[in-house]
C-alpha cells in the first residue's frame, strides 16, 4: 500500500515548514478506492478505526506506528485504502492528510472467523526535521499469548500459593509483623507474614467478660470493668459512715481479745469499729476524747428481748342472743412493756367476736351470742406482745 500526501496535506506541508507542528488526530480503514485520491476530503465507506501507537523522527524521517486488529469486527472487508487525519494546531480543523491506496487489497476477516492483527510503520519523509504530535489511544486489543500470560497473573492472584503454616521466623508479635508492610512487598509473602502476625492480635472471642475466668492471658471486656467500678463505688459509698477517709488501721489487741479497725479522717473525728466477745462497739475519736456511738446486741440478749404472753378469763354466764364485754387482765412482766395484741378469741363456737382492744392493763373483748339458749362457762383468751424496756 502507497501513501501520498491529500492536497490538503501539501498545504498543510506548506505551513509546516514556517514551524507548524501538525497533531495526528485519527487513522481510518476503508474498502474504497479513488483514482483521484489527492482530491479526497475523508476516507470513503468507513470500516473501523485504527490505532495509533506512536511516533518518532529518526534520522530527518517522522516514522508512524499504528495497528490494524479485528476485533469487535462483525463483517470482513477488502482493505484498499487507509486515511490520516491530522490538524495544524488544537484550533484548526481536522483534514485528510495522508491517503494510502491498494488496488488489490487484503482481506480482513470477521472477528467471529478470526483474530487478525497488521503493525504499520509509516516513514514520512520531509525537506525539514520537524516535531510530530499525537493523540496516542490506550491498546484496546490483545494477542491470544498476551491473554493466556495475563490469565495465569490472574489466576495466582485469585488463587495464591504460599506458606500457610502461620510461623515465620522474626515474627514473634504484630508490630513484628507491621515491620515486613514494606512498600514493593510481594502479595505472596505478605499474606504468609499476615497469618503469622495475627495470631497476636486480639480478637472479640477472647475477651472475657465474667468474673470466675482465672486465666492471665485474656483481656476483660470494658462492661464488666464498669461492673467492677460500680461495685468498688458502691463500697466506697457504704464506707459513709467513717466520712472521708485519708486511711484505714487495723490490728489486734492480745490483752483484752478485741480486733479493731481505725478510720483516720481528714476533719480528725477519727472512727473505731472493735470486735469484742459481749458485741461489736464502734468509737469515735475526737482530740484525744473518745466516745461510743453504737453497739450491736448478741444473740443472748436477743432470747428474752420479745415475749408473748396468753392470758384468759371466765364468763360463767352468757344471755341468750346478748352482746357481751369481757374484760382480760393483761400485767406487764418486771422490766417489759405491753406492744399489742397478737390474737384475742372466745372460745365457745356460739359467740361471735366482734371487736379486741387494750385498754390500760386490760384488753377488752366484745362478743355476741348467737345462740338462742344461755351458755354458761365461756372463756376468754387474749395472746399479748411484750418487749424489753
Amino acid at each position: 500500500m502507497k501513501f501520498k500526501l491529500t492536497d490538503m496535506g501539501k498545504v498543510m506541508e506548506a505551513q509546516l515548514l514556517a514551524g507548524s507542528k501538525p497533531i495526528i488526530t485519527k487513522i481510518e480503514a476503508s474498502d474504497a478506492y479513488s483514482s483521484n485520491e489527492g482530491a479526497l476530503l475523508s476516507v470513503q465507506n468507513m470500516k473501523q478505526e485504527l490505532e495509533i501507537q506512536e511516533i518518532a523522527v529518526i534520522e530527518g524521517a517522522s516514522h508512524l506506528k499504528f495497528v490494524l486488529h479485528n476485533v469487535g469486527l462483525a463483517e470482513e472487508y477488502m482493505l484498499r485504502q487507509i486515511g490520516i487525519y491530522a490538524r495544524q494546531d488544537e484550533q484548526a480543523e481536522e483534514i485528510l492528510y495522508i491517503i494510502g491506496q491498494d488496488k488489490a487489497g487484503e482481506r480482513v476477516p470477521a472477528s467471529s472467523e478470526k483474530l487478525v492483527e497488521y503493525e504499520y510503520d509509516l516513514m514520512i519523509n520531509t525537506e525539514n526535521t520537524y516535531e510530530v504530535q499525537v493523540n496516542v489511544k490506550g491498546s484496546f486489543f490483545a494477542t491470544k499469548e498476551e491473554l493466556n500470560e495475563t490469565n495465569v497473573k490472574v489466576d495466582g492472584l485469585l488463587n495464591p500459593e504460599f506458606d500457610d503454616s502461620g510461623s515465620v521466623e522474626g515474627i514473634k508479635s504484630f508490630p513484628d509483623f507491621l515491620k515486613t508492610m514494606v512498600s514493593r512487598s510481594s502479595i505472596f509473602q505478605f499474606m504468609r507474614n499476615a497469618k503469622a502476625g495475627f495470631q497476636f492480635v486480639l480478637h472479640a472471642g477472647q475477651i472475657v467478660n465474667n468474673c470466675v475466668t482465672d486465666r492471665a492471658d485474656l483481656p476483660g471486656s470494658a462492661a464488666q470493668l464498669k461492673v467492677l467500678m460500680d461495685l468498688i463505688t458502691k463500697l466506697n459509698s457504704d464506707f459513709q459512715l467513717f466520712g472521708q477517709a485519708q486511711r484505714f488501721a487495723a490490728g489486734y489487741d492480745e490483752e483484752n481479745d478485741i480486733a479493731y479497725t481505725t478510720c483516720f479522717a481528714e476533719n480528725g473525728k477519727n472512727k473505731q469499729i472493735n470486735i469484742r466477745n459481749d458485741g461489736i462497739w464502734c468509737y469515735t475519736f475526737d482530740g484525744g476524747n473518745s466516745k461510743k456511738l453504737w453497739e450491736t446486741a448478741l444473740k443472748s440478749d436477743l432470747s428474752d428481748f420479745v415475749k408473748v404472753l396468753q392470758f384468759n378469763t371466765i364468763t360463767e354466764s352468757w344471755a341468750a342472743g346478748a352482746e357481751n364485754r369481757v374484760t382480760i387482765p393483761i400485767p406487764a412482766p418486771s422490766g417489759y412493756r405491753t406492744i399489742s395484741i397478737v390474737r384475742a378469741w372466745v372460745s365457745n363456737p356460739f359467740i361471735l367476736t366482734a371487736n379486741a382492744y387494750i385498754e390500760g392493763a386490760s384488753v377488752i373483748v366484745h362478743g355476741r351470742n348467737i345462740e338462742n339458749n344461755v351458755l354458761e362457762n365461756v372463756y376468754a383468751y387474749a395472746n399479748i406482745l411484750y418487749v424489753k424496756s
